[in-house]
């Protein structure tokens, strides 16, 4: 795969060198929920001159090669997603919540977008965990179950459409956080929660993207795949 091209997907490019997500964020380039787009399209959208992104990207590919999620099996995949990225939202999710709560409490009156970033939050959060519920008990395992005996009996194509609608959602709103917070940029004079709190939200952000990525242009083409 020649991935040193302006129209290669960007989901492509990460999938092939995952270590180009980083690029990726720093460029503002979304990767996971509109990874079907080419570089060239991401860059136009983005103001990015498409020939200085390629020569980023060239310099990254000098690098040794990197294992990627393409080597797991379908089994092996859904595992790696729920140990690195479930099991990271159970334990940030609550943490934040709790340094939400607080900033915007303190410095609501003075910062009036923290109740905004309160309100998108504590939704984000609350529907992540309702969807992480719905993988876990049922997508999850009727991948297991088709890798494993062929079949399954679970309508995956409807079921992986909503998925990837709802990370749509997330999606969104992780974009809306880091507009209402300045690119998670504490303001002056912020208190150590209030940093904490937007370093946070950076890399809740960062792991939420490599999740959906995952999920999207990995492990649910391969399942549908499969499934054909």
């Amino acid at each position: 795969m020649n991935i040193l091209d302006a129209e290669t997907k960007v989901a492509d490019l990460v999938t092939h060198r995952p270590s180009l997500s980083r690029l990726m964020d720093r460029l503002g380039i979304d990767y996971c929920c509109h990874g079907r787009r080419s570089l060239s399209a991401a860059c136009a959208d983005k103001a990015l001159d498409v020939k200085a992104v390629l020569e980023q990207i060239a310099q990254s590919l000098e690098d040794p090669a990197e294992k990627t999620l393409q080597d797991l099996n379908l089994t092996q995949l859904v595992e790696h997603i729920v140990s690195l990225h479930h099991d990271y939202l159970r334990e940030c999710l609550p943490l934040l919540s709790r340094q939400v709560e607080r900033v915007a409490a303190v410095h609501g009156s003075s910062h009036p977008e923290l109740i905004e970033v309160r309100r998108i939050f504590h939704a984000f959060s609350s529907e992540m965990l309702e969807h992480m519920a719905k993988e876990e008990q049922i997508l999850f395992p009727a991948i297991c179950r088709l890798e494993r005996d062929g079949h399954t009996q679970v309508p995956l194509q409807r079921i992986i459409g909503v998925m990837e609608t709802e990370h749509g959602q997330s999606g969104d709103a992780l974009a809306q956080l880091r507009e209402l917070t300045r690119g998670y940029a504490p303001p002056e004079g912020a208190c150590t929660t209030y940093r904490s709190m937007l370093s946070g939200l950076a890399e809740l952000e960062e792991d939420t993207h490599l999740h959906v990525h995952a999920e999207n242009h990995i492990l649910f083409p391969r399942a549908l795949q499969l499934a054909t």
